[in-house]
């Protein structure tokens, strides 16, 4: 999971965070257009971090709305920076906190002083020691030291005396995406090692934390992929040195629920997430994510096993989990009034639409498979975690005349007793012995060891499929199947075949008239594979990307044609997400008077869902069409399987099933089924629900066309959205890895042992049809397919 929230457009309060970054929907400002917001989270953060006095409240409290512009500018208008011999290294700091000064990392502070620490052990690193809120910090007893990540010099000295490091951020407090964060990690990683080797006591800093993002392998969300990122820059950059990474991975903050752009619709009555009411939310309070670090700051480096001490350690935390639902009727408890979720289907909408970043991670949200095991993490961190309840009362959420800027500002003290307590106990004792902490990446901490059974290694899924049965060529094409075909017998490829059986000069008459009269129609099916298919699977996959063909390494579409330019076509390749591979191709002979189109989508082996294909083809004044979701199960074996895929109505077909338009196209007389002469082709027309129809071209039937298209590449992508049910069943374990590894290499065979593949190869020679086939297989990069 990630740390975010995402709420109505609607209501213009959506918003998405992900460990600390935040995107907004527009909002009235020409100076913060809208765009993901990084680093600590908020503007103007007031925040009492330990009890002062009441005039040091005040101080902090002012320093949020007057001061948030000044304070985002100055943080960033970097003045001359004091020098290292104005600073005193032995001031008593011994923990360093980078990226901090922040709304969500003045929150993590907190956390720190919550488990015992002193505001005069901590030392907090910033670009600007003249802000108001470096300022403010200084006046409570904390250590405000300037350096800056993008100034490896600047680093080195600003470490000296610290024994732990905790680092909630290495971006700019800005709503931009900043890509300089990995080189930031690499400063820091290597200024920690510089500064131990210079250590004459011998200690030096043993442990960084960073504040990571909760999401499994695969997730698909650049922003996220940026964290972990960073995570690897740290423990790459650290792997020979004396110092341990430990990675918290956050999931939903709750402080971003206190946002001006999200509470006031909920004390309204009114929750809008846009995610299903009953999936699983994890839920992580920032305060949280400061007393782990702190506590793991105060382990040996022995503690724990190797779960807190390894280069490796990575723990996803979360103080509760709820659903949309429940956490609706949460808000309504403690604000004594009533609140509902509100899924907000609208600005999902319009996000697919509008929003690339947003909808990316609103995707990520309803699909990622990451769990976290809060029953274990509180026996590891016991009294350090705060349910969505307790979060609620504790920062007074029924008060409506509080806003964000009074989150942080706490009535209670800080529970350093208690914080001390377990400090010594973590020093003193050791886990129960039941408990194991998995220190696997992007995995959760479990409570007890679980026999895990690997995945299929790369060696081991080339074995599978090392016999000649899965080798992928066009030699074994059945001699003549090419002619039975029906752009063999109708498209002149072939002589003696349709427009083929007549004399050259009356077949050139005859393919320039059908050209006059095809190209247009061609270029109207190709708005189908084009405008409407393609554009589906990049509104609702955000993380496909363009990827290089078999004909050169640029991610380009590739124009191909014949030597006299007569017969010229394109093909694309994309992959991402859930989506292993696909492709689209086209191409029209002006000769001949026929144009051919496909767009082809292979499913990843994370799912079960079918794959899809829509090829459709204009010769004469007919449309050939060929619609299919192929299984990836053998259904005279799988009625669970048909049954679902097939016959069960679904969402995108208004509440009817695939077999229902199947049946749709059978009752109607304008679609003529047509049926192949090739035992090949038929063997390949496994889908019960495979439309294999010839159309007159008309614009009534044209729309059914297109409609069915849209339907079935529609119903995939939900398909491939789901994440429990039959398409998810067993999927993981090594015997449906294998036969979905085999049924894949079979299926895409088909693309060379196609009859048609010869009329192609007739057309634009050998050389240029073998890299097409190629291309419609699979990635060029991609093991699997390199070898075939």
């Amino acid at each position: 999971m990630i740390t975010l929230a995402v709420l109505s457009l609607a209501a213009a309060t959506s918003v998405v965070v992900i460990s600390g970054f935040t995107t907004r929907p527009p909002i009235s400002t020409t100076t913060y257009p809208m765009g993901m917001r990084g680093g600590g989270g908020g503007v103007g953060v007031g925040i009492e971090l330990w009890p002062t006095s009441s005039s040091s409240i005040r101080l902090l409290s002012h320093v949020t709305l007057e001061s948030s512009v000044a304070s985002r500018a100055d943080d960033n208008d970097v003045l001359p920076p004091p020098r290292d011999e104005d600073y005193d290294d032995d001031d008593g700091a011994t923990i360093l906190v980078v990226g901090a000064t922040g709304g969500t990392g003045l929150r993590a502070l907190h956390g720190f002083l919550d488990v015992g620490y002193s505001p005069s052990n901590i030392r907090v690193l910033t670009r600007n020691v003249n802000s108001a809120r470096a300022s403010a910090l200084r006046s409570l007893g904390f250590r405000v030291r300037y350096a800056d990540l993008d100034v490896p010099s600047t680093l080195v000295n600003a470490i000296r005396g610290c024994t732990g490091c905790y680092v909630h951020s290495t971006s700019s407090d800005l709503r931009e995406l900043d890509d300089k964060e990995v080189n930031r990690a690499n400063n820091l990683a290597y200024a920690i090692d510089e500064a131990n080797t210079k250590d004459e006591s011998g200690k030096g800093l043993s442990r960084v934390v960073y504040n990571s993002a909760a999401a499994e392998d695969g997730h698909g969300v650049y922003r996220i992929g940026q964290k972990h990122a960073v995570e690897r820059a740290f423990r790459e950059g650290m792997l020979n040195t004396n110092t341990s990474l430990v990675s918290l991975r956050a999931n939903l903050f709750m402080e971003e629920l206190w946002k001006g752009y999200t509470r006031p619709s909920i004390l309204r009555g009114r929750y809008p997430f846009s995610v299903h009411p009953d999936r699983n939310v994890y839920l992580t309070s920032v305060r949280d994510m400061g007393r782990l670090a702190g506590t793991i700051m105060g382990m040996p480096n022995d503690a724990y096993h190797d779960g807190i001490s390894n280069n490796n350690s990575v723990i996803n935390v979360a103080g509760d989990v709820l659903t949309p639902r429940t956490m609706a009727e949460t808000f309504a408890k403690v604000q004594n009034s009533t609140c509902v979720h509100d899924r907000s289907r609208l600005f999902g909408f319009f996000a697919r639409l509008f929003f690339g970043d947003l909808y990316e991670v609103i995707r990520f949200y309803r699909t990622s498979t990451e769990t976290t095991d809060i029953d274990t993490l509180g026996k590891l961190f016991p009294g350090l975690l705060t349910t969505f309840e307790e979060f609620l009362v504790e920062t007074h959420w029924a008060d409506a005349d509080r806003v964000y800027e009074d989150l942080s500002i706490a009535d209670d003290p800080p529970v350093t007793p208690r914080g001390r307590e377990l400090i010594e106990e973590t020093r003193s004792t050791s886990p129960p012995p039941e408990v194991v902490i998995k220190t696997k990446l992007a995995n959760t901490i479990t409570e007890e060891k679980v026999e895990h059974v690997p995945r299929l290694t790369d060696d081991e899924l080339l074995d599978l499929i090392s016999s000649d049965a899965y080798a992928m060529d066009i030699s074994s094409i059945t001699v003549g199947s090419e002619r039975e075909t029906y752009i063999g017998q109708g498209s002149g490829v072939n002589d003696g075949t349709g427009i083929g059986a007549l004399s050259s000069r009356l077949k050139n008459v005859v393919g320039k008239i059908l050209t006059w009269k095809n190209r247009p129609v061609y270029d109207k099916l190709w708005t189908i594979i084009e405008d409407d298919l393609l554009a589906l699977v990049r509104e609702r996959v955000p993380e496909l990307i363009s990827r290089p063909t078999w004909f050169c390494n640029a991610s380009d579409p590739y124009a191909f044609a014949t030597d006299d330019g007569a017969c010229d076509g394109v093909v694309a390749a994309y992959k991402g997400g859930r989506v292993d591979w696909l492709t689209t191709c086209k191409f029209f002979s002006r000769t001949l008077g026929f144009g051919n189109m496909r767009i082809d989508g292979w499913s990843t082996r994370d799912t079960r869902a079918p794959h899809m294909a829509v090829h459709l083809c204009i010769v004469f004044n007919v449309i050939f069409i060929y619609i299919s979701l192929v299984p990836r199960s053998n259904l005279l074996l799988d009625d669970e399987y048909n049954d679902y895929v097939y016959g069960t109505p679904k969402d995108a077909l208004n509440g009817r099933s695939l077999n229902d338009l199947h049946v749709q196209c059978v009752e109607d007389k304008s679609f003529k089924q047509y049926v192949s002469k090739s035992h090949v082709v038929n063997a390949f027309m496994v889908a019960p629900t495979t439309l294999l129809y010839t159309v007159p071209y008309s614009k009534r039937n044209f729309d059914k066309v297109r409609d069915l298209s849209v339907g079935y590449v529609a119903t995939w992508l939900d398909m491939l959205d789901e994440m429990d049910g039959p398409l998810m069943r067993d999927v993981n374990t090594r015997d449906v890895q294998s036969e979905l590894l085999r049924l894949d290499v079979r299926t895409r065979q088909f693309c060379g042992r196609d009859p048609d593949t010869k009329n192609v190869a007739n057309i634009f020679g050998l050389e240029v049809t073998d890299k097409l086939v190629r291309t419609l297989w699979g990635d060029p990069e991609d093991e699997i397919w390199k070898t075939r």
